[in-house]
């Protein structure tokens, strides 16, 4: 049988339809003339992992999150720091300055808790200061490795 005998000759679906099916046609788009826009900006999430400090860490030989850090659409970070056996501050909020994400909360103490965090590869060293952290000597100061570039819920 030719090809086109084959393709014109109608034949029943499962529901007793009849379809016959047409040689292929070449398009012509001559008359299509739409250009099509592409972006190449990057979307949010792409822009929100190329942040260096965006992302999750942990505390080396602890196998467990203990440091989030996001950006907001304002460009401030939100960050959660667990410290090991001592406190959770789920509130911090920070800015990046002299290579520095400079920090700050009021949730644990009297007075506002301040810190920073350093990159250095991926490492994050966070130092906290201020009068009421002297209450707790050698507990301010704290690294964490960085196991994930997208923030996802600690606890």
């Amino acid at each position: 049988a030719s090809e086109e005998k084959i393709l014109n000759t109608p034949y029943p679906t499962e529901d007793n339809n009849l379809v016959t099916v047409e040689p292929e046609k070449e398009l012509d788009d001559s008359n299509n003339k739409d250009e099509i826009e592409v972006s190449t900006a990057p979307d949010e999430e792409m822009e929100e992992s190329a942040d260096p400090y965006v992302g999750v860490y942990n505390v080396p030989g602890i196998d467990e999150p203990f440091l989030k850090i996001e950006k907001d659409k304002d460009g401030v970070y939100l960050i959660q720091i667990g410290l090991y056996r001592l406190t959770t501050l789920d509130q911090c909020k920070g800015v990046v300055k002299d290579n520095k994400l400079e920090f700050s909360t009021n949730e644990c103490f009297d007075d506002e808790l301040e810190g920073e965090i350093v990159l250095n590869g991926d490492i994050a060293e966070v130092s906290f200061f201020g009068d009421e952290w002297l209450d707790f000597a050698g507990f301010n100061f704290r690294k964490f490795e960085k196991i994930s570039d997208v923030p996802y819920d600690l606890w």
